[in-house]
């Protein structure tokens, strides 16, 4: 058997995918809520839990659902991460409340409850 050679077409779809790799690690890395962990995956709800305080946690919660709009609404191909933000996300938290009456506002135009 011969020897498996790169062709320019294939080297430019390599090059192009790890460029697409490091775009989107640009986008995660400006979500609030996402991180890198040590073993190279992705959390999507990397929040540290709740300080028992309901306000404080709730506003936390808030000011983290309105970064993550902002973000998604800069680069709108980052939209899908919202999904495994949900997905990860600590239901019974305070934070987790105030992020997702954060992205009730935004999706519907209401200023909170």
């Amino acid at each position: 058997m011969g020897s498996l050679a790169v062709s320019g077409t294939d080297q430019t779809l390599a090059t192009g995918g790890a460029r697409a790799a490091s775009g989107w690690a640009r986008i995660l890395d400006q979500l609030p809520t996402v991180a890198e962990g040590s073993d190279g995956h992705w959390h999507y709800w990397e929040v540290d839990d709740d300080c028992g305080c309901p306000v404080t946690d709730l506003e936390r919660g808030e000011q983290l659902g309105r970064e993550t709009v902002a973000v998604l609404r800069a680069h709108p191909e980052g939209a899908c991460v919202l999904r495994r933000i949900l997905r990860d996300i600590d239901l019974d938290s305070q934070v987790a409340q105030g992020f997702l009456s954060a992205l009730e506002a935004a999706l519907f135009g209401r200023a909170g409850d």
